[in-house]
């Protein structure tokens, strides 16, 4: 639901949002803003403390705990002129302009300027179907994971280049016991007889990337002596968390996927030749799955696959606002945050894997993992704070 905001804050016109900043400057080391950027006022000191206990949720994000950088400036004040000056908002362009930087929200009272911590970017626009994020509000992590593969399929052509009539020796049909009432699922070896001759015939399935964790954390695994007892029925509640996640998740992003593909269930882990064989075939099996789902910050497969519900207890408040920009008048989504939002490739390790520790992210450190990650045309990964 869209977020609470008091008449001032939305009053701040679409135009200090929406303006393109990239050719002004940053915030001096003074923590001024540049002459050029833009700039809306706001109210009197109090009148955002009292704005922000009557709900509105703008004031509230610059009033955030742990630190009120807006009260501490105040603080530093003549008191008179903390209480009798409207507080000005400046919107500044980061001063390392490297990709996915957010603009910095700064705040000026008479003379004093300071940075807020607050941060505000612009939503990719086919984000903007997913309902504005609220204050406290939990993501709805399904809705964005389909969004992705949809807005994939229909705009990354190379994505669905390259497709093969492939499909492993095994795969886990996800609902063959739904007619049953049960999540219950079964090994199975498709042959064309079962969907058909055409390239749009051939299913498409799942995989999942994982770690196997220690020997004692070892994964339920398919072996000669029970290979025919898992092509009956594998029962859904014997499933270590992350195999049971990885099936509702492929059950509940399209009710056209039935199959799922997990290592150590797929492949028969006693049987030497078996195991040749379906190594050799990784490659296939990855490049050719309509997703990978990769367990990013779980060490092994009791632990799930980590879905953060409520992102904001672990990143800060976030809002969303809806405008028009203010050249084209076009629909847009501006997203402030409490904080910096850290770049997706420090949550990802893409830089020497030194934000997370191996605790944090233990798929990044499995050396098997680096072709299910390399392969794969479409991945999700379930990170320790957030969907990536």
């Amino acid at each position: 639901m869209a977020p609470k905001l008091c008449r001032v804050c939305r009053s701040i016109p679409s135009s200090f949002w929406t303006q393109d900043i990239s050719k002004t400057s940053g915030l001096d080391p003074d923590n001024e803003p540049p002459s050029d950027c833009p700039r809306a006022k706001l109210q009197l000191h109090w009148c955002i403390e009292e704005m922000a206990d009557r709900g509105c949720q703008l004031c509230q994000v610059f009033l955030s705990p742990p630190i009120s950088l807006l009260r501490f400036l105040a603080l530093t004040l003549n008191p008179e002129v903390a209480r009798s000056t409207v507080v000005e908002l400046s919107r500044v362009k980061p001063n390392t302009n490297s990709s996915g930087e957010c603009d910095e929200l700064s705040l000026r009272i008479g003379e004093r300027a300071i940075s807020s911590g607050s941060r505000c970017f612009r939503v990719p626009s086919f984000w903007t179907r997913l309902p504005p994020m609220s204050k406290n509000e939990p993501m709805d992590n399904l809705a964005l994971m389909k969004l992705w593969i949809e807005n994939c399929r229909k705009n990354h052509v190379k994505c669905s280049e390259n497709l093969a009539r492939f499909l492993p020796t095994r795969l886990l049909d996800i609902r063959a016991f739904e007619h049953q009432g049960s999540q219950d699922l079964k090994l199975v070896c498709l042959s064309p007889s079962d969907y058909g001759s055409g390239q749009k015939d051939v299913p498409s399935y799942v995989t999942l990337s994982h770690c196997w964790g220690p020997p004692e954390k070892r994964p339920v695994t398919t072996t000669k002596a029970n290979l025919q007892e898992r092509m009956t029925r594998i029962r859904y509640d014997e499933l270590p968390n992350t195999f049971r996640d990885a099936a509702r998740i492929t059950r509940e992003l399209d009710p056209s996927l039935r199959y799922l593909w997990i290592d150590s269930l797929c492949i028969v882990q006693d049987d030497t030749e078996d195991w040749a064989r379906e190594a050799s075939l990784m490659a296939h099996v990855y490049s050719q799955s309509f997703v990978t789902l990769a367990a990013l910050s779980s060490s092994d497969s009791s632990q799930g696959c980590n879905i953060v519900d409520n992102i904001q207890e672990k990143v800060g408040t976030m809002i969303d606002l809806d405008l028009k920009h203010h050249d084209t008048n076009e629909s847009a989504r501006i997203r402030v945050t409490q904080y910096k939002p850290q770049p997706w490739s420090k949550h990802y390790a893409d830089y020497g894997y030194s934000f997370f520790t191996t605790k944090q992210i233990p798929l990044r450190w499995r050396a098997w993992v680096l072709q299910e990650r390399e392969l794969s045309r479409r991945s999700i990964h379930f990170g320790a704070e957030q969907l990536l």
